[in-house]
């Protein structure tokens, strides 16, 4: 099948027939953009159209398909017309073929994606929050806060709860102390734990400057932990979730209670 053959006895016939392209393509119940393309010979009907385009202007398909007009009984030309249905039919059959196939894959792929949704759902309790991952992602951003306050250079450390008030501005004071909080592991969420779980308070206070007197700030950056638990998330001014700060398996605040108590007595300058 030559297309530029096709495509100029298309374009003859239509002429002779004193039709314009849209109203060919109107006729087909296609654009006219695609009549353009087959009389260019940049294109060839569909097999489904060869009958009908034959039809609309008073051509054999035999002749559409050798691009010129030939004498072709009625019985040939209804044999190629026969045989041009049965592949279009076979055409058609393979694509709700391939088109059940394609439904099948989008139904999987969305089953997938529900039962992740509802895993995740189970996971985060309904709230978005990851109690498994989180825990993680809270003591990553601790252990970022805490080394980005020691390369600015911490000044003072305040530490403030129920029974225990002190300010901490010796620099050996200040590195005992840091030495144990740099051992902080942030443990599960426990989601029943209040407000009394933030009693006890660190405010960590770092320089504005940086060492190689890069310059940052003149202000000074305070970094506040709660014990015995961190918080994340908010529902108003309530946090939603507490994460348990431990030092070796044991409550954190437990821990640094006795470190404080070394310092305020001397003992770790010994």
């Amino acid at each position: 099948m030559d297309r530029e053959k096709t495509g100029a006895l298309i374009a003859a016939a239509r002429k002779e027939r004193g039709l314009t392209q849209k109203e060919l393509a109107e006729r087909l119940h296609i654009s006219d953009r695609a009549v353009s393309k087959w009389e260019r010979g940049a294109g060839f009907p569909d097999v489904s159209l060869l009958e009908p385009l034959a039809d609309a202007l008073g051509l054999s398909v035999i002749s559409l398909l050798h691009g010129e007009r030939m004498d072709a009984d009625g019985v040939s030309d209804q044999q190629v017309r026969d045989a041009l249905r049965i592949v279009s039919e076979e055409v058609k059959k393979k694509f709700r073929k391939l088109l059940r196939v394609v439904k099948l894959c989008m139904a999987g792929v969305l089953g997938v994606v529900l039962l992740w949704r509802g895993y995740e759902f189970m996971v985060t309790n309904g709230d978005g929050f990851d109690s498994i991952e989180n825990p993680r992602a809270i003591g990553a951003g601790y252990e970022n806060n805490c080394k980005d306050m020691v390369e600015r250079g911490i000044c003072q450390i305040e530490v403030s709860s129920e029974n225990r008030y002190a300010i901490l501005t010796a620099p050996e004071d200040i590195a005992h102390l840091l030495n144990t909080i740099e051992q902080i592991e942030v443990k599960g969420t426990y989601r029943d734990w209040g407000p009394d779980s933030l009693d006890h308070t660190i405010l960590i206070t770092a320089s504005g400057w940086i060492p190689h007197d890069r310059f940052i700030d003149t202000d000074d950056y305070t970094f506040a932990l709660t014990f015995p638990a961190f918080t994340a998330g908010l529902q108003g001014e309530e946090p939603l979730f507490y994460f348990r700060a431990e030092i070796d398996g044991q409550d954190a605040w437990s821990v640094l209670e006795k470190e404080l108590d070394k310092i305020s007595s001397g003992e770790n300058n010994t």
